[in-house]
């Protein structure tokens, strides 16, 4: 059967279900991505690149297609892979791969809207490694502690005290311009509904939200 969320079943009670260990995004970091282009799954994973397994790879693919949770974007019936039946989906539902388990695709041309991105900080390190206990940037966890949190916090204020006045004030205007820019496919589509035109998802908007 299907199990992509990973839990137990009968383990801690008869026809009991076991609490989940891990997240959508921890899940689906250690599966193969989806090229959205060519239709296709990519010969590694998002884990394939962490910064502490693969160092350089992890700055050669900083500025490549950004990465987001493969979802069905529109109601869909699909015959399951696994069990042979036709199966269901609602819009925003995740997809799983032949193996039943969730996974990162490409964004392509399509909208940012209401996609979840994989963040460069939740491939620093590897799930499960020795070093990824002590990733406090690492934010797709199911629980993240306090400890954690504040270090997180604190190493991102942590440039605007010591950088002195010139270089906290670059820094704090690079903090703006990246959030503004997760706001450009908004503002593009507030644009289009007010202009009535229908026109085509602008994919360098879309990359650069994705990015910021």
């Amino acid at each position: 059967m299907a199990n992509p969320t990973h839990q137990s079943y009968g383990v801690v009670g008869i026809n009991t279900q076991g609490e989940r260990t891990k997240s959508d995004f921890e899940i689906a970091e250690t599966q193969k991505i989806f090229d959205w282009e060519s239709g296709k799954f990519k010969e590694e994973t998002p884990e394939d690149s962490a910064l502490f397994y693969n160092p350089l790879k992890f700055i050669s693919n900083l500025f490549s297609e950004p990465l987001v949770l493969a979802k069905y974007e529109e109601d869909t019936d699909e015959i399951d892979p696994l069990t042979g039946q036709l199966l269901h989906h609602k819009k925003g539902e995740n997809k799983t791969n032949s193996e039943g388990n969730y996974y990162f695709e490409t964004l392509g041309k399509r909208s940012l809207i209401g996609k979840n991105v994989l963040s460069v900080g939740d491939v620093l390190t590897k799930e499960d490694s020795d070093v990824n206990k002590y990733d406090f940037f690492d934010s797709d966890d199911l629980e993240k502690s306090t400890e954690g949190v504040i270090a997180k916090n604190l190493t991102a204020i942590a440039p605007m005290v010591f950088l002195g006045p010139i270089g906290s004030s670059i820094y704090a205007g690079f903090y703006v311009g990246r959030e503004m820019l997760k706001t450009l496919p908004m503002l593009e589509r507030i644009g289009t509904i007010l202009s009535s035109e229908d026109g085509d998802n602008n994919s360098m908007l879309n990359t650069l939200a994705a990015y910021g």
